[in-house]
């Protein structure tokens, strides 16, 4: 079996037709800038009208019952429940100390 591509001592480096550089460095300078636009434009849009409703106020609440809208099941003795709040508009009002799972 004889192999093509193998560069010899005694050749030169084989001439490329263009390997397409230039246009792998032009798609990725428009995805980058297509990503800069897309994230800006939702941090404009994504502006609070008030204070939001908060569905956990403490002190005299009492029990507050939940819907349980979703089980994700991480490993065989973990699993992430996920409820919904009394109405769609409203926050939890609860204070995140540390994000470790999303």
């Amino acid at each position: 079996m004889r192999l093509q591509n193998v560069r010899r001592y005694a050749t030169e480096a084989p001439k490329s037709g263009g390997s397409g550089t230039a246009l792998i460095g032009v798609l990725g300078l428009a995805a980058a800038a297509g990503g800069f636009y897309f994230y800006n434009q939702g941090g404009a849009t994504a502006v609070p009208k008030g204070p939001a409703k908060v569905a956990f106020t403490g002190g005299d609440q009492g029990f507050l019952s939940l819907k349980l809208a979703e089980v994700v099941i991480l490993n065989h003795n973990t699993k992430k429940l996920r409820f919904e709040l009394p109405e769609s508009d409203q926050e939890s009002g609860l204070h995140v100390a540390c994000e470790w799972l999303d």
